[in-house]
């Protein structure tokens, strides 16, 4: 699994929820896995927190598949219908929101007004939500628990959205979009469910169909859905920037250039604002600036690696450059490569089209024969 700064994107997750366990019970975290099951659930066997977790394939409850998030809920209602009301969170995102102003605002709302459930809400400026998130109006932009009035998933133009979706300056303007928190009652999933996206088809319906409403709460700090390989150099940069914080369990020595993890040996390289998890190597005169590099990296000489992010056990050969570069656990750059805002995956390169961001090959990179 990749890890940024020493730590899977899953475990950041159960991060934020263990220390909502911390004043509230947590009876159980269910895990809906599919792709790679049986390394998830070996991962996750070998974690320890003060909740019981349970990874849940589909084949071990007579299913043949998860079409989507919503599906996986209503496949799991059996185990889910022993609480009250459901957290649900989704596994792509890095936030250091707080579940527990989360879970206050729904049994407010739940009170007030007889809401059927809550979510989590967070802005962003319009530009950066178009074609990616799904929007959503409110009837009080300025209100912290506002009242849902329509979805928009994934708009692909500003003109789309009516002006009360809009919210901000004109040299500023920004949309409210649902960020993949909710909670709501278990015993709605005793109802019909006709979709397979909460966003897309499940909450719409609801707010339709029923006598109640749906409400939101306004969440502040840092999110980011990591989906995306220039995600996950996002976050690796915000980590290096202090926007989010790194595994405490993990020991950093910091300088007044660099972050430092414990290695095994940095001979003569030049760091500046850059985290170095344990094992690596780095030879003569590497540069390395702003950038994340994984456990048991090699880094050879005069090789510079900028805006960058290494996976665990890559080495890289002798006068290479990286520049925005995101690298998967594993992998070889051979010597003498320049490679910028690229992914390196399976001894190849791969680019985002730029109308679809979709990841395609791009060119072979060959092997290296360089030994640390």
């Amino acid at each position: 699994m990749f890890q940024i700064a020493g730590k899977s994107l899953l475990e950041y997750n159960l991060d934020l929820i263990a220390k909502f366990a911390v004043t509230s019970p947590v009876e159980e975290v269910l895990i809906p896995v599919q792709y790679q099951a049986e390394k998830i659930i070996d991962f996750v066997s070998k974690l320890s927190y003060p909740f019981r977790i349970e990874c849940v394939d589909p084949e071990s409850i007579g299913e043949n598949c998860f079409l989507g998030t919503a599906d996986a809920v209503w496949k799991l209602s059996p185990q889910l219908s022993r609480t009250d009301a459901v957290v649900i969170l989704s596994g792509d995102i890095m936030s250091n929101f707080s579940l527990s102003h989360l879970v206050d605002a729904y049994y407010k709302n739940k009170k007030d007004h007889d809401a059927l459930g809550t979510l989590g809400l967070t802005s962003l400026p319009v530009n950066d939500a178009l074609g990616k998130y799904g929007v959503i109006e409110v009837d009080d932009a300025q209100s912290s628990l506002p009242q849902i009035r329509a979805f928009y998933e994934k708009p692909l133009t500003f003109e789309v959205l009516p002006s009360s979706a809009i919210h901000g300056s004109h040299r500023a303007h920004r949309v409210i979009i649902n960020p993949s928190f909710y909670v709501f009652a278990t015993d709605l999933l005793s109802r019909e469910n006709d979709g397979i996206d909460f966003g897309a088809h499940i909450f719409p319906h609801w707010r339709e169909s029923f006598q109640s409403d749906l409400y939101g709460v306004m969440l502040d700090g840092y999110w980011n859905d990591v989906g995306s390989p220039d995600q996950v150099k996002l976050a690796a940069m915000d980590i290096l920037d202090g926007k989010i914080a790194v595994k405490k369990d993990m020991e950093y020595q910091r300088t007044i250039f660099c972050l430092l993890g414990r290695g095994t040996g940095a001979e003569n390289a030049f760091l500046f604002n850059t985290l170095l998890s344990e094992g690596y190597m780095l030879k003569p005169y590497a540069y390395i600036y702003h950038s994340l590099l994984g456990k048991q990296c090699k880094v050879g000489e005069r090789t510079g690696i900028v805006h960058s992010v290494l996976g665990d056990n890559v080495r890289v050969g002798d006068d290479v450059h990286l520049d925005n570069v995101v690298v998967a656990p594993g992998e070889s750059i051979p010597d003498a490569t320049n490679l910028s805002h690229v992914v390196v995956y399976d001894n190849h390169t791969w680019r985002a089209t730029e109308r679809s961001h979709a990841m395609v090959p791009d060119l072979s990179i060959g092997q290296t024969t360089k030994t640390f």
